[in-house]
């Protein structure tokens, strides 16, 4: 506490009061330690048995001569161990660098130097990949083999679950302030090199507890989780059922027959997916087999859903659907589009703003912008990130210098609420920006072609008061390609997508659903 003067000297809770992401399995273990946390296909794990490994694998960590605020990258794909090695990290103190397994080695290598990385967790099968293994090798990094395909005994490397043996069950003596840097995970970095957005503790726990309200969470609850961990979103999502004592079924990426028998075996509540993947499991042959009718909710994010789409998948899964939307930036979710107005608006909206955000369009001096305007979208609130890693300049550009918003031209009523989702122009192929504009109180997108025809900028400009996330930074341009985003990559790769086995819908679906593969590629 700085101010002692206003405390008569008091110092504050300390060490007692903390706020740090290990906290919330240790909290959950201890009031539920036999409800099942995780489930790997016919494969289930307890709150206990996850809190113990954890804390076996950060003692490992410490034992090994880890020192707090290091850097420990994990190069996994979904499993048990992923989610053991990843509470363990937190517990240690460490900086967790999540690799997108998708990613080529010299990518990678980047990632693993910028970072300064020095330690690892991979997969046995993606350590066989000759190309990553040799990059990892230049490097000299220090690994640690999950055994996903039984076969890291070949690696030569030790093993994750033997390193457990022998270590307390009791979590290490590590001191950790919720400013505390906890993670970078790096952008997709696709017309420059790749940048790592840094988030503390605290603004990953806010992001946790405003999710857990807005999605109205219960013990009750389980999720499907094909989305990759290494991917906020998949992360988020973990923590945010775990910390209320729900489960997670992991998936090694989206398969329409494993999602709907995971949903039926383990009793799961909600399912979340890209609309490609609601189109997969209604098209699918097999899908009256399996009685979905257990689902309360089911979450759509990154992209809009075409009307005809939403209407047979509320009939045929679910009545409740959500939108919801968010950065790596400003750690998600941070829109939420609720059930009631699904069926009321369609075209490009984000939603309204989570608890613990304030979204807003401004013009390039800081001001909030009525309805018409082109401007920036920017948000603020405690999940916002503590800048890119060792960037000081892009942190500068998107972050807050002058800190209030101005609010002279604004009113709220205007925007009833909700805000726009960028639309893409024709002539956006393959990209996107957040400038957006107000029309007729509803919030609609606008082109990029439009913005040359009004005479303002193409780049984006620095919105103050809050954290301006600016998609120029964020094209496919010339490495189309080589940076696909993970949830994108997850809805190319649906059995059957590439040959057509799945007829679509009409063809203002089929454009949504080609956009939202775009869209996808910029978070």
């Amino acid at each position: 506490m700085d101010n002692l003067a206003a405390t008569g000297g008091v110092t504050g809770p300390g060490r007692i009061g903390r706020v740090a992401i290990g906290d919330l399995l240790k909290r959950a273990s201890r009031r539920f330690p036999d409800r099942i946390a995780l489930t790997d296909g016919t494969r289930q794990v307890s709150f206990t048995e996850l809190e113990r490994d954890a804390n076996r694998f950060a003692n490992h960590l410490v034992q090994r001569g880890l020192k707090p605020g290091e850097k420990i990258s994990t190069i996994c794909n979904n499993s048990v161990e992923f989610v053991k090695a990843l509470f363990g990290i937190h517990r240690a103190g460490l900086v967790w660098v999540p690799i997108n397994t998708m990613l080529g080695p010299a990518d990678m290598d980047y990632i693993l130097g910028h970072a300064e990385v020095r330690f690892a967790v991979i997969d046995d099968n993606l350590h066989a990949q000759a190309d990553r293994r040799a990059a990892l090798e230049a490097r000299g990094m220090e690994m640690i083999a999950v055994n996903l395909t039984g076969n890291a005994g070949k690696t030569g490397l030790q093993e994750f679950n033997g390193l457990l043996e022998g270590q307390p069950d009791i979590e290490p003596d590590i001191e950790i302030n919720d400013r505390d840097l906890a993670m970078i995970i790096y952008t997709s970095g696709t017309t420059s090199r790749p940048k790592g957005a840094m988030h503390c503790h605290l603004a990953v726990v806010m992001a946790v507890m405003s999710n857990c309200i807005e999605m109205q969470l219960s013990r009750d609850d389980g999720i499907t989780g094909q989305f990759p961990l290494f991917h906020c979103a998949g992360h988020v999502l973990l923590l945010s059922y775990l910390s209320v004592y729900g489960r997670m079924a992991l998936m090694r990426g989206f398969d329409p027959v494993v999602c709907m028998e995971a949903i039926v075996r383990n009793k799961l509540t909600v399912f979340v997916g890209l609309s490609l993947m609601y189109q997969a499991i209604l098209d699918h042959p097999r899908r009256r087999e399996y009685d979905l009718s257990g689902l309360r909710c089911c979450i759509y994010t990154m992209a809009p859903m075409g009307k005809p789409l939403l209407e047979r998948a509320m009939a045929d899964m679910c009545p409740n659907f959500v939108l919801t939307s968010g950065q790596t930036e400003m750690y998600p979710a941070t829109t939420m589009s609720r059930p009631e107005v699904q069926l009321d608006r369609f075209g490009n909206y984000w939603g309204e703003s989570l608890v613990v955000n304030e979204t807003a369009i401004m013009d390039d001096n800081g001001n909030l912008l009525p309805r018409g305007e082109i401007g920036e979208l920017v948000h603020r609130g405690p999940n916002v990130m503590l800048g890119y890693y060792k960037d000081p300049k892009s942190t500068e550009e998107a972050q807050v210098r002058l800190a209030p918003y101005r609010r002279p031209r604004f009113d709220r009523r205007q925007w009833r609420g909700a805000v726009p989702r960028p639309q893409e122009g024709h002539d956006q192929v393959g990209r996107r920006e957040r400038r957006l504009r107000q029309d007729r109180g509803d919030a609609v997108g606008a082109s990029r072609g439009a913005e040359r025809r009004r005479g303002r900028p193409a780049a984006s400009a620095m919105g103050r008061g809050g954290l301006c996330l600016r998609q120029a930074e964020a094209r496919r341009g010339g490495r189309r390609g080589r940076h696909r985003g993970a949830l994108q990559e997850a809805s190319r790769r649906l059995p059957g997508a590439e040959a057509g086995a799945y007829p679509r819908g009409d063809a203002d679906d089929r454009d949504r659903q080609a956009a939202q593969g775009r869209a996808a590629a910029a978070i």
